[in-house]
């Protein structure tokens, strides 16, 4: 609050305040004789005030000087003090980052080394592996050398073995023409037999089965034969075979088939130096011999093992053969036996090997066995001779279907 010594007109006195430094210009004539100041910046400062009566005479300036002190967030302590914790603060997180820098710096110094004896171990791994590799490539080119000599060793020896094969073949191929060749030929059966037919079905180019026929006089002798083994071995027996039943008859008036078969037996155990020891080979033959004589309407038959079979009126008889073969036997006896048959026109007789009804085939892949064998003929024996050759090859065919043929084939009928 202010006063001003001017008594006509107290309340006349206009006041006017100025703070030195702070407001360039007198503040506006005001009757209140106090002012307030809201804000005074810390420091030092000075209040200059003067005072105008009535008349408008203006006093002298009056100057109050006072401190206004700072708060204590602004003062020079505690600006020090703040500055202390700051300065601190911040040696403490350079310090704290220097040392986490050093504790990374070792970290990675450390995954630096574990990496480095990583890449060393890979290295000399690899190393190891490239002189593993140069070795093994090494054994790889040996290897590849050894192969490329022996592939074309193996190519000689194929072209060597297709040609000897193929030798082989064409010498098997002329011994088949030579074993037609003393076979009867078609010529020779068509005079001999007339109604008939001879299905013969190697199981390779040569055959162990043939078929032999002659006639002498009013007798017309005829045999179906299997040989011991097939191919190659099988059709020298048949050479033998067809040989000596050649000179056989040519030499004797008498052709009864047991006696045929016996001197047979006798010349054929001759010829392979047969006497009955344990060791020797037992080569020989299966056969069916038959003896026709149209003037007496009679059938001698005789068999080694393999049987004949007569169809008359839609009834079919089976003549056995002996359980011998022709040729050296454990349980031989002195002669074969004789059967003695009356013919009547149109009988059916067929003579044939074990090829046929031993043959695997089928659907469930079995033999196919004397009784289907038997029934087939039934049923085919009123037929032609040359479509009853056709129906059982084409039923042989259809039962071995993608099986192999296992033996030779051969079977044959005759209308009497």
């Amino acid at each position: 609050k202010l006063g001003a010594p001017f008594y006509l007109k107290e309340k006349g006195v206009e006041y006017q305040f100025k703070l030195k430094g702070l407001m360039s210009e007198w503040s506006d004539w005001g009757n209140v004789p106090e002012k307030d100041f809201p804000y005074f910046p810390p420091g030092n400062h000075v209040l200059q005030i003067r005072a105008r009566d009535a008349m408008n005479k203006i006093s002298d300036i009056k100057e109050y000087s006072f401190s206004v002190t700072p708060p204590f967030y602004q003062t020079i302590w505690f600006y020090s003090l703040v500055a202390a914790i700051a300065v601190t603060l911040i040696v403490v997180i350079i310090r704290a980052r220097e040392k986490n820098l050093i504790k990374e710096k070792q970290i990675l110094e450390q995954k630096v080394k574990e990496r480095t004896k990583t890449i060393e171990e890979q290295k000399n791994a690899i190393e190891k592996q490239r002189d593993e590799l140069k070795v093994l490539n090494q054994e790889i080119l040996q290897q590849k050398e050894e192969i490329e000599a022996q592939r074309d060793e193996i190519t000689s020896q194929r072209d060597q073995i297709i040609s000897q094969n193929q030798d082989i073949i064409k010498s098997i191929s002329y011994a088949r023409r030579i074993q037609t060749a003393v076979m009867p030929s078609k010529e020779v059966t068509d005079i001999i037999l007339k109604d008939y037919f001879i299905l013969l079905k190697p199981r390779d180019i040569v055959s162990g089965d043939f078929y032999w026929m002659t006639q002498k006089g009013s007798k017309i002798i005829v045999a179906a034969a299997d040989c011991t083994g097939h191919g190659v071995p099988g059709a020298f027996m048949s050479l033998l075979g067809i040989t000596l039943l050649t000179e056989i008859v040519k030499n004797t008036n008498d052709v009864r088939p047991h006696i045929l078969l016996n001197e047979l037996r006798t010349n054929i155990k001759k010829a392979l130096a047969q006497v009955g020891k344990e060791n020797e080979t037992k080569d020989g033959m299966d056969v069916a011999l038959s003896v026709i004589d149209y003037d007496t309407s009679t059938l001698l038959f005789a068999g080694a093992y393999n049987p004949l079979y007569l169809i008359r009126d839609r009834k079919l008889i089976e003549y056995k053969g002996d359980k011998m073969p022709v040729g050296v036997h454990i349980n031989e006896v002195e002669s074969f036996t004789l059967h003695e048959i009356e013919i009547k026109k149109n009988d059916c007789i067929y003579m044939f090997s074990d090829g046929y009804v031993d043959q695997f085939g089928g659907p469930d892949n079995r033999k196919f066995m004397s009784k289907n064998f038997k029934e087939l003929l039934l049923s085919i024996s009123e037929k032609d001779m040359s479509e009853q050759k056709i129906i059982l090859d084409d039923t042989i065919d259809q039962w071995i279907g993608p099986h192999d043929q296992l033996d030779d084939i051969l079977v044959m009928g005759i209308r009497l």
